[in-house]
C-alpha cells in the first residue's frame, strides 16, 4: 500500500458513504488488473456496503497475492466482492454496459526498476521497450469503456512515465470508434483541479487520466 494507490481510489471518486446508491441501485466497480490487491482494498473500505465489487486479475500469481490482500485486510461479512481470472482485454465483450466505476491500471514497464536496477533513462527504455505494452493498454482500455455504463467514470493509471504508455494511449483512444462515447474529466483534489495526475518518486511513478462514458459508441 502506497500514496500512488490512495491517489488512484481518491481520482476514481468511489462514494464514500453516499445514499446515492443504496436498495436495489447498488454501485458496482470493476478493478479490471487487480492484483497484487491494494487498490482493491481501498476500494473495499471506502465504497458503500451495498456495492458490488469485482476484482478481476488474469495472472495467477498475482491474483493469489490479491485474494491473499483481500483476505488480511478486507472484511467479507461488510463487503460484496468477487476476485475473477478473466482476460481483461475480453470483458468488455461479455459484460457490457455494467459498471458505475472502472479502474484500469495497465500493466506497463514500471518505471521503479530505473531506481532498484540504477540503470539510467535510455538504457531502461531499450531494454524495456514500452510499444510491447501499448497494444494491450489499448486493448485494456476498450474492454473497460464497454463494460462501463452510460454516465460511468474510468480510471486509466500506469506506474511509467513514459508517455506512449499514456496520454499518448489516452489521445489514440479519443480518435478510435469509442471516442464519440467519451469525453475526459478533470480531477477534483481539493484546493485544485488538473486534467491529469503524474506523481513521481523513488518508490515509482503514477500517471492518471479520468475518463466518462457519454453514451454507446456508434460503430
Amino acid at each position: 500500500m502506497n500514496l500512488s494507490s490512495a491517489i488512484s481510489i481518491h481520482a476514481l471518486e468511489v462514494p464514500y458513504g453516499s445514499n446515492q446508491f443504496s436498495g436495489t441501485n447498488k454501485l458496482k466497480v470493476l478493478d479490471m488488473c487487480a492484483g497484487p490487491g491494494s487498490k482493491s482494498c481501498l476500494i473495499s473500505w471506502v465504497a458503500p456496503r451495498s456495492s458490488d465489487l469485482i476484482f478481476n486479475e488474469v495472472l495467477c500469481e498475482r491474483r493469489w497475492m490479491l485474494a491473499k490482500t483481500l483476505m488480511s485486510f478486507v472484511d467479507r461479512t461488510c463487503t460484496n466482492y468477487d476476485v475473477t481470472s478473466f482476460n481483461g482485454v475480453h470483458f468488455g465483450s461479455f459484460i457490457k454496459s455494467e459498471f458505475d466505476r472502472v479502474l484500469v491500471d495497465a500493466p506497463c514497464t514500471n518505471d521503479r526498476y530505473l531506481f532498484d536496477n540504477k540503470m539510467n533513462v535510455e538504457q531502461f527504455y531499450r531494454v524495456n521497450d514500452g510499444k510491447q505494452m501499448c497494444e494491450l493498454q489499448k486493448s485494456l482500455l476498450c474492454s473497460a469503456i464497454e463494460s462501463a455504463r452510460k454516465g460511468a467514470i474510468v480510471l486509466y493509471s500506469t506506474c511509467t512515465l513514459d508517455a506512449r504508455q499514456n496520454n499518448e494511449i489516452i489521445h489514440w483512444l479519443l480518435n478510435s470508434k469509442l471516442g464519440n462515447c467519451v469525453e475526459l474529466e478533470r480531477f477534483d483534489l481539493g484546493p485544485f483541479k488538473t486534467s491529469f495526475i503524474v506523481w513521481n518518486s523513488m518508490r515509482g511513478s503514477l500517471f492518471c487520466r479520468l475518463l466518462r462514458k457519454t453514451g454507446d459508441p456508434c460503430l
